[in-house]
């Protein structure tokens, strides 16, 4: 009788198995979209920024520059509430940004290096090509690729990404995830403005 018991535990492990195999993509994109769901947006909150003295400490020339620069990852112009638009339908008001925009110069052209986020970063931290410093792709952890191609054919119906791209010299081997990204040679900006 425990025999059997177990025979049937086991076909219907294999059986599970079998259907959660074959509804991966299913399964995955499920997965991924209740964790993804939109929560609640707090309301907007005002932020009391440090102050600076009364009178600057030193007269102009002999102060180091006063630099702010903002960069938003991924931030299209229809997510500034500004334009009309705002991110989560409009649920998540850009109240600063569209001050700026009110009382600046609101730029409606970019420009990007690369179509990807990671060196592109790294193009504006060293003011240098991705090719010219070797971070041209996006490092991801192993079977990432095969994670994002997976999810494009269960929603496109197809296998419309290209496979993924790692070095353009096939022979050369692709160092470990952990040491992926901009070269600790590379000079940035920080570095620069630091002296």
């Amino acid at each position: 009788m425990l025999r059997n018991i177990l025979i049937g535990v086991a076909a219907a492990i294999v059986l599970l198995g079998a259907a959660a195999w074959f509804n991966r993509e299913a399964i995955v994109l499920r997965v991924l979209t209740e964790s993804a769901k939109a929560k609640d947006i707090a309301p907007n909150r005002p932020v009391d920024w440090m102050t600076g003295p009364a009178a600057a400490p030193a007269a102009s020339p002999a102060r180091p520059p006063n630099i702010v620069f903002i960069l938003v990852d991924d931030l299209g112009i229809n997510d500034l509430s500004t334009f009309g638009g705002g991110v989560a339908g409009g649920r998540a008001p850009t109240p600063h940004i569209d001050a700026l925009a009110k009382g600046g110069a609101i730029f409606r052209q970019a420009y990007s290096g690369t179509a990807s986020c990671a060196p592109s970063r790294a193009m504006i931290m060293t003011g240098r090509y991705p090719t010219r410093t070797g971070f041209e792709f996006t490092p991801t952890p192993d079977g990432m690729g095969a994670m994002v191609t997976m999810m494009s054919k269960s929603l496109r119906g197809d296998s419309a990404l290209p496979a993924p791209i790692f070095h353009r010299d096939a022979a050369k081997a692709l160092p470990p995830y952990a040491q992926q990204g901009l070269p600790g040679s590379e000079v940035t900006v920080a570095e620069v403005l630091r002296g």
